[in-house]
């Protein structure tokens, strides 16, 4: 798994209990990556201030086109509108897009339209 994650470009969008957990496992397992976050204003500065991601990107779709991974940990409607958004952007050929919502049919169905 080691060479899963060298030197990617990680994006975490959604900085709450799953995503924030999921962040910091990464981090620790893996500091060498490059560990992006995106949240309401108020969540990623306090994931800046506290280190847990490296950066936070002007916006999602600037992030989305410079992950190598993609993690949605969104309830399901905010990570169908994501979903939306990066199927209309430059995503790097092989970015892998993943989440964690509790229900994987709507989700998936969803993402096959793209």
């Amino acid at each position: 798994m080691r060479i899963l994650f060298m030197n990617q470009n990680i994006f975490v969008a959604g900085l709450g209990l799953i995503g924030a957990s999921l962040a910091k496992c990464i981090k620790k397992a893996h500091p060498q990556v490059h560990l992006m976050g995106w949240d309401c204003q108020e969540t990623n500065e306090i994931a800046l201030a506290t280190s847990l991601v490296d950066e936070v990107p002007p916006s999602f779709s600037e992030g989305a086109v410079r992950a190598d991974v993609i993690l949605l940990a969104l309830p399901v409607e905010i990570t169908k509108k994501y979903l939306s958004e990066l199927g209309t952007l430059s995503l790097k050929p092989s970015v892998l897009v993943t989440d964690t919502g509790s229900t994987k049919a709507e989700i998936t169905q969803f993402a096959e339209s793209f």
